[in-house]
């Protein structure tokens, strides 16, 4: 009779890391000594030991089925910080042009070419008024100071300096766009492993709790039988009591002597 708490690796007397050609060879093993023992247990015990040792081979031979059942039988050792032990190996190439290095290159390119025609238009400028270096015009700085501290409420000492301060803002809103994507994207990835441990937690539990409902059924079933073979003895039993009984009575007769009376446990 199988055991509630008795594992189908111990029904099939394997180790839970036994490979699949170990299985096939303690199923076998199991089923010839089984035979062997067939006139010494009884045909009903070598059928009710039979049955939990196919259902086990069933359940171990398929990988599948075992993944499941090994799901199950191990859940308690398994914990959400487990799962974050995933390892996810990422191979980058350095050597290579990344899509993100081609679009600094090109930064880069479009910010030498654009210092390069300042310096043009200021070596023009420089010799179109005999050497003296233009300034910048007075009314479009001071617009440039007073939009810059109306955005931002700092009051800068020239256009300069603003250009300098908005060049730092969005070199550093580049910077935090780019830190919050990478978060954002580890913050996916590990929603993501999550969620696929979540799902094969949850398929092995509903795979393990059919498991072990059919082998609730199975003991139930070998208890039935247990039973119904117990009361088939028992009625056999009474039925000889009886025919001996009467046997004894109509000796008793014949001899005159008075017949026994008919009560359950009564012996000459």
């Amino acid at each position: 009779m199988i055991k509630t708490k008795k594992t189908l690796y111990a029904v099939l007397e394997v180790k839970t890391n036994a490979s699949s050609n170990e299985i096939v060879l303690a199923y076998e093993s199991l089923i010839q000594n089984l035979e062997k023992k067939r006139n010494i247990i009884g045909l009903d015990e070598t059928q009710i030991q039979k049955k939990a040792i196919v259902m086990a081979y069933e359940i171990l031979s398929n990988q599948a089925s075992r993944d499941a059942y090994d799901a199950k039988l191990f859940a308690i050792k398994s914990t959400p910080e487990n799962a974050q032990k995933i390892e996810v190996n990422v191979a980058i190439n350095e050597n290579g042009r990344s899509p993100l290095r081609r679009v600094l290159a090109v930064i880069a390119g479009v910010m030498v070419i654009w210092l390069a025609m300042q310096l043009i238009y200021g070596f023009i400028v420089y010799r179109a008024n005999n050497g003296e270096i233009a300034t910048v015009n007075q009314h479009d700085e001071k617009m440039k100071i007073r939009q810059y501290y109306q955005e931002y409420g700092v009051w800068l000492k020239s256009g300069e300096e603003v250009d300098m301060r908005l060049a730092e803002e969005r070199k550093n809103e580049r910077e935090g766009y780019k830190k919050q994507s990478e978060e954002r994207k580890k913050e996916y990835e590990k929603r993501e492993r999550d969620r696929k441990y979540q799902d094969w937690l949850d398929e092995g539990r509903r795979t393990g709790d059919e498991i072990d409902r059919q082998a609730r059924q199975l003991e139930q079933q070998a208890q039935s039988d247990l039973e119904r073979k117990k009361e088939l003895e028992e009625n056999e039993k009474r039925i000889k009591a009886e025919a001996e009984r009467n046997r004894i009575n109509n000796e008793r007769i014949k001899l005159g002597l008075p017949p026994l009376a008919n009560v359950s446990g009564d012996s000459d």
